[in-house]
């Protein structure tokens, strides 16, 4: 048989997956076992609800800003808090206010001025047994991040 060059949907394929099921093993049995996947599919999903960790959320948001960026601001921290929202929650919403008392949680505990706008990582608190004698988390340079 030759291999077929025209290019199809996910939904064209689906269709045609499942008229070839149903001709090898009868259409009451495709629907039936659609109806049960279905089914379980709800189940799992209503079981499973994503729970967000305040606490991860904020050392993952501010470790990822300070690694590339080095000095931020507030809307940096935002973007990162609603990226890892996304990610953990699988794309469902979130509890409104959820991005701001990440954001906020940041600034109070892990965060100093580096200017008059922009924010630094405050490593000590980050790391508070020490990081002198540690490799530690290094903010990216233009120098660092040049492409080749």
């Amino acid at each position: 048989m030759p291999k077929r060059t025209q290019l199809r949907s996910l939904s064209e394929l689906r269709a045609a997956w499942r008229e070839s099921a149903a001709r090898a093993y009868g259409a009451d049995v495709v629907a039936g076992l659609a109806e049960r996947a279905q089914a379980a599919a709800a189940a799992i999903w209503a079981r499973v609800r994503p729970v967000v960790d305040v606490a991860l959320a904020v050392a993952e948001t501010i470790a990822v800003v300070y690694v590339m960026r080095g000095a931020f601001a507030r809307r940096h921290l935002f973007a990162e808090a609603r990226r890892h929202l996304s990610y953990a929650l699988r794309g469902r919403p979130h509890r409104p206010g959820l991005d701001e008392e990440i954001v906020q949680a940041a600034i109070d505990g892990y965060t100093r001025r580096a200017s008059r706008r922009m924010l630094t990582s405050d490593l000590r608190a980050l790391y508070p047994r020490g990081t002198e004698d540690q490799a530690v988390l290094r903010a990216l340079t233009r120098k660092r991040a040049a492409s080749l």
